[in-house]
């Protein structure tokens, strides 16, 4: 568990104040998100984990220079690192990523030697409770849309107890005309790189475009926001609202409902051992963080994983079957009727259709079982290539 203040660091323009006098390293446990990434470490400021949420592929220009525990331990003697936890014991071991079930599937390959897994419940269906049930989910966390209050669950997560201050800083769900991330952020690297005579490296459209509207900030001053943004503001007010020893660092953005202090302030307060290490890695209450959520070290999780993979490979098998032969597939159940036996295959299993326009319930319609079979060869492919390569 972490005993030093944590910084929650989102990628809003407010984070300029830490990154223009970067002298916090040591002192805070830094929480970064995804996009907040090349702003702190152009800065200097050593990021201890990562929020790494994000699932599209434009995130991935946020980790470019970026070295994890793989690259900084590569040089390294045996005993100077614990490789049969892919534990790095030291204080560069890089930052521990924090991954959702649903972030970029290439960013948690790439750093795979110093993280955690956590789950952000975004529906509710059966194929979920049955990974619930059979162990294969890690810490269930509420789905909460951004980023931001995600990041900011997480720290309310790591601390020791209530006790340790938590701080957010560039959480602003707000911009001024012509900008909407940090300096240094990929968003703003982006618009440099693209201007020129006639692009200026400015962003006018995102705070003059439909859905934008201008109120002010806890500053005072006039900026934008749109309805997403100021939902996410709303709810992160009413979901944090009771959370103890969570203080609003910025000086900008919209008001957050919470206690404002500087960070020289809650680091002052802070009544916390600062020489206490630093390492991320020694730093987690999540589910088994530092060993891969657990199912690195743990036979038995793996074993169980394994067993639900075939089980479910042989249920998808059946399911195609019964698909294309009907009574005469060798998955037939003469004791009930064949419509009841395809729904019951269907039931747990709506990553076959969720993604249909009119899947939100499974359908016997002969149009809609047709794309049901046409999703299963490509699920059965994907189980194969885990069970290939758990065996490897």
């Amino acid at each position: 568990t972490v005993q030093k203040p944590i910084l929650v660091c989102g990628a809003g323009e407010s984070l300029d104040e830490l990154t223009k006098a970067a002298a916090i390293n040591g002192r805070f446990f830094v929480l970064a998100v995804d996009a907040a990434v090349p702003a702190l470490t152009s800065a200097g400021i050593k990021i201890d984990a990562i929020a790494a949420t994000e699932s599209q592929w434009a995130i991935e220009k946020a980790y470019i220079g970026l070295k994890g525990a793989a690259q900084m331990t590569k040089a390294r003697k045996p005993n100077e690192c614990a490789a049969d936890k892919n534990l790095c014991q030291d204080q560069d071991c890089g930052p521990l990523f924090l991954f959702d079930l649903t972030s970029r599937a290439n960013i948690a390959r790439r750093f795979d030697k110093n993280r955690a897994f956590y789950f952000s419940q975004f529906d509710k269906n059966n194929f979920l409770d049955r990974l619930a049930k059979n162990g294969l989910l890690p810490k269930i966390a509420p789905p909460l849309g951004s980023i931001g209050l995600t990041a900011t669950y997480l720290a309310l997560l790591l601390r020791k107890d209530p006790s340790v201050p938590v701080c957010v800083l560039g959480l602003d769900f707000s911009f001024s005309a012509g900008r909407t991330h940090a300096l240094e952020s990929a968003q703003s690297k982006a618009l440099y790189i693209n201007s020129n005579r006639l692009r200026p490296s400015s962003n006018f459209a995102a705070a003059f475009g439909l859905g934008s509207e201008k109120i002010f900030g806890k500053d005072g001053r006039p900026v934008w926001s749109t309805k997403n943004l100021l939902g996410y503001a709303a709810l992160f007010k009413q979901f944090f609202a009771k959370a103890q020893n969570l203080f609003d660092a910025g000086q900008s953005g919209i008001d957050l409902g919470l206690k404002r202090k500087t960070l020289w302030d809650i680091e002052a307060a802070a009544s916390t051992d600062l020489s206490l290490a630093s390492n991320p890695c020694a730093n987690s209450n999540l589910d088994s963080a530092s060993n891969d959520s657990g199912l690195a070290n743990d036979s038995n999780r793996v074993q169980n994983a394994r067993d639900f993979l075939r089980e479910e490979l042989a249920g998808l098998r059946a399911l195609a079957d019964l698909l294309s032969n009907g009574d005469k597939s060798e998955a037939r159940d003469k004791s009930i009727t064949l419509d009841e036996q395809i729904s019951r295959a269907l039931l747990g299993r709506e990553y076959l259709y969720l993604h249909f326009p009119d899947g939100t319930e499974p359908s016997l319609e002969r149009s809609f079982l047709t794309r049901v079979r046409s999703q299963i060869d490509f699920f059965a492919k994907d189980i194969e290539t885990a069970l290939a390569a758990a065996q490897s």
